[in-house]
């Protein structure tokens, strides 16, 4: 149930449990994400989510320091 769970959540991801090491696993984009528990497995992947999608608005490489300026 878990696994179908966070399968909803991110359905462009492999997501599986390894029986060897107990382990729940996902591959996010070229990263492999290892957790002890679905939940941690679902919060760590919503931070990869949120740390590789750009703010609105903007692209990668104009991302702007504390003050709102661009590079």
């Amino acid at each position: 149930m878990a696994l179908a769970l966070l399968e909803q959540r991110f359905p462009a991801v492999p997501l599986w449990f390894g029986q060897a090491t107990g382990h729940w696993w996902a591959l996010a984009g070229d990263r492999l994400i290892e957790a002890h528990t679905p939940e941690h497995l679902g919060r760590e992947l919503e931070r990869f989510r949120t740390r590789t999608v750009p703010s609105a608005g903007r692209s990668p490489d104009q991302a702007g320091d504390s003050t709102g300026r661009t590079r």
